[in-house]
């Protein structure tokens, strides 16, 4: 394992301990995050979409992914005060989420491609494959 992933000022990479280094297999994947408000709501955004290939120079742990709809999703993920970062299933499970979310656990807003409204509603908003 390859310990670097802190950047020099150069640009190089440094020594960092505790990070590792791999790319994404190509596959279905499931992202997903969830913030919460200053009152105390409760909001997720969900994408499925599939990693590819794609050839880059640079280091660290990384994988190219392809969202229907990517458009929609920047939107939630930016406009709607989600930072970058997102949790990771190597499966599509976005309907399993969108229920979860929105019906078992009550979140006030649940964001997915295609959901403009932001509200929660019995609709499951990805296609079964």
């Amino acid at each position: 394992m390859a310990h670097h992933g802190i950047v020099t000022e150069a640009g190089e990479p440094a020594k960092a301990f505790g990070r590792v280094e791999f790319v994404m297999r190509d596959g279905p994947v499931t992202l997903s995050q969830i913030v919460q408000d200053n009152q105390g709501n409760f909001k997720a955004v969900i994408a499925e979409g599939t990693v590819e290939s794609n050839p880059v120079e640079t280091f660290g742990a990384y994988g190219w992914v392809r969202i229907p709809g990517f458009q929609g999703f920047c939107k939630n993920v930016l406009l709607r005060h989600f930072n970058h970062h997102m949790a990771i299933s190597r499966s599509k499970v976005g309907n399993v989420l969108w229920e979860a979310f929105g019906n078992y656990l009550g979140f006030d807003r649940v964001f997915a491609p295609g959901n403009q409204s932001g509200s929660w509603s019995p609709d499951l908003p990805f296609r079964a494959d």
